[in-house]
């Protein structure tokens, strides 16, 4: 039977909640790609962003997730720099040919950054999501919990 796999990143637990949520929608559990690289405090806000513009990949604890059963895909991150999170591209690049044929979801979740930015540069160096979402920070966990109940039914076309 084919099943989504959810797969996130996470700095300060943000896109944690947000996976859960929408794994727990979708049936699944949320799988976290371990960050091996120090993101904590100021130089951790700033390593990050940097190493996000400069479109750097990390050392990851790769949760191994496995592809073949399923058919829908979501990865959920922040938004460093407008750009794809290191450790999300590592992931990517490490599954890319897992990835081909399914239907992939990309959310995000930003204090103020443009989430359209961020759709673009997945698109630009990976593939194009199916589906998109996104929520503030500082949204009420009503609107989080109702964004993610939107995203997992569209990933699920709409069952």
């Amino acid at each position: 039977m084919a099943e989504a796999a959810v797969v996130y990143a996470t700095r300060t637990g943000n896109s944690r909640a947000l996976a859960e949520h929408i794994a727990l929608a979708l049936g699944t559990r949320a799988f976290r790609i371990e960050d091996r690289v120090p993101r904590s405090g100021l130089w951790g806000y700033v390593r990050a962003g940097f190493q996000a513009s400069t479109k750097k990949a990390s050392p990851i604890g790769d949760p191994g997730v496995d592809l073949r059963t399923a058919d829908r895909v979501v990865i959920v991150q922040p938004i460093w720099a407008s750009s794809v999170v290191p450790p999300i591209r590592t992931w990517l690049l490490a599954h890319a040919s897992e990835l081909v044929g399914k239907r992939i979801g990309l959310f995000t979740v930003s204090k103020g950054g443009d989430p359209e930015l961020v759709r673009k540069a997945f698109e630009s160096e990976f593939m194009r999501p199916d589906v998109f979402g996104h929520v503030m920070e500082s949204d009420t966990q009503a609107v989080k919990e109702a964004a993610c109940a939107r995203f997992a039914e569209e990933i699920s076309g709409g069952r």
